[in-house]
């Protein structure tokens, strides 16, 4: 038995509204799923009673990439600021088309990056780190062809 393909990758958000931007409106990515989900299966999945979830799932060509979860206030708060570094999972990344303008459109809507876009030592890809709204680090990767 092994893993034969990769689903999505959750995230607990605060302010959905505005995470749905920066997913949807700057990064390009489509929303496939908005649904609000409650009840005995929820319930039964998370380990928790009376919880509901609004659910947003985003991808491109039919994949789902990232899954946007808001459980209406019920948040685990957080004063640690993640870094690239820190243990678990730190980052996910996607391929994009092109970098330059896309950190352009994103530094326009105050998007925070940890560099400037830059070119791999083997000259394969242009790659940069930034933050979504809430501070999960992305990594954009363009291919280059050489």
């Amino acid at each position: 038995m092994n893993i034969i393909n990769f689903r999505h990758l959750g995230i607990v958000v605060k302010d959905i509204q505005k995470q749905l931007f920066f997913y949807k409106d700057l990064l390009g990515l489509e929303v496939y799923y908005d649904n609000i989900e409650s009840g005995k299966y929820i319930e039964l999945l998370l380990g928790e009673k009376g919880v509901s979830i609004h659910i947003y799932k985003l991808g491109k060509g039919g994949s789902v990439i990232v899954e946007l979860l808001d459980f209406g206030g019920k948040l685990e708060k957080s004063d640690k600021r993640k870094k690239l570094f820190n243990n678990g999972i730190t980052h996910f990344a996607v391929q994009v088309d092109d970098l330059e303008s896309l950190f352009n459109l994103l530094k326009q809507h105050d998007v925070h990056f940890i560099n400037q876009p830059i070119i791999t030592p083997d000259h394969k890809f242009k790659v940069c780190f930034c933050e979504d709204y809430e501070g999960n680090f992305i990594e954009l990767v363009e291919k280059l062809d050489k």
